[in-house]
């Protein structure tokens, strides 16, 4: 966290009047960082369109990769995790007919 040296008690226009100390005072500048590292996955789900949205000439609903819909956190925890099951399943669920899933992009 850093505060700028303007306004009233400080290095810079110390003396400021009320108006001005109101506009250049009291700023701080603060940042966040975050690091991660390795690839995050996004779940998937294909089936028949059921909303809709995709275009075809055809009575027969075209096949879609959607988002599916999360039931709960699908990363398990690290002494549970093999190369095989690296997360769960059955966390997620197809949405419902006419909807799109809720699931984010990256969660695992």
């Amino acid at each position: 966290m850093y505060q700028f040296p303007f306004g009233k008690g400080r290095k810079f226009l110390g003396n400021a009047n009320r108006a001005v100390d109101a506009v250049i005072g009291g700023w701080e500048l603060t940042a966040i960082y975050n690091y991660y590292s390795g690839q995050f996955l996004t779940p998937s789900w294909t089936f028949p369109d059921t909303t809709g949205t995709a275009y075809t000439t055809s009575r027969t609903a075209p096949s879609v990769t959607r988002l599916p819909n999360v039931l709960r956190n699908p990363n398990l925890p690290s002494d549970q995790r093999t190369v095989g099951r690296w997360f769960d399943i059955t966390a997620f669920a197809a949405p419902s007919a006419g909807t799109f899933g809720n699931s984010g992009r990256g969660i695992i």
